[in-house]
């Protein structure tokens, strides 16, 4: 098994690929030091987290609204004792609402109580600091960059 575990040594001193998640404008930037690149692993792992986090919360919004669902999509991720008796069809609509929900769900496994209480946690505690220019979009009022996902990928095996 082959553990990911991204490596800032791995980053290069020029032309590191960076993407603003906001307008997605694209960037190459130079010189970043050590910490520079610590921080832009950190940043794009907490992006990935934000992403998730916000997948969580239309999933409990839609248990909100129907809280007994057995939805096939949904049963094998709910505790017990949060599955119970709903129409199905209306839940199935509910899902379809949100784009790549229905994918998401049928492509990754997970008891939906402990991954949202991870991620939340992961979401409110690990914020980097981001002061350096160098990490944020010139065109997005400074909104942070992140890593493009293949070499994020990439500096991680």
């Amino acid at each position: 098994m082959t553990i990911f575990i991204p490596d800032a040594r791995k980053i290069g001193d020029v032309g590191v690929p960076a993407v603003c998640p906001q307008c997605k404008k694209q960037y190459l930037i130079d010189g970043l030091s050590p910490d520079h690149k610590q921080t832009a692993i950190d940043l794009t792992r907490y992006h990935e987290r934000a992403v998730e986090y916000n997948v969580y919360r239309t999933i409990a919004s839609i248990l909100d609204l129907f809280p007994g669902t057995q939805h096939p999509l949904l049963v094998e991720k709910l505790p017990p004792n949060r599955i119970g008796d709903t129409d199905d069809t209306l839940v199935d609509e509910e899902i379809r609402k949100h784009e790549g929900l229905a994918e998401y769900l049928r492509c990754r496994s997970f008891r939906y109580d402990k991954r949202l209480k991870y991620v939340r946690q992961h979401e409110t505690e690990t914020l980097p600091n981001v002061q350096t220019p160098k990490l944020r979009c010139a065109d997005c009022d400074g909104h942070y960059l992140i890593l493009p996902d293949e070499y994020y990928w990439s500096i991680g095996m």
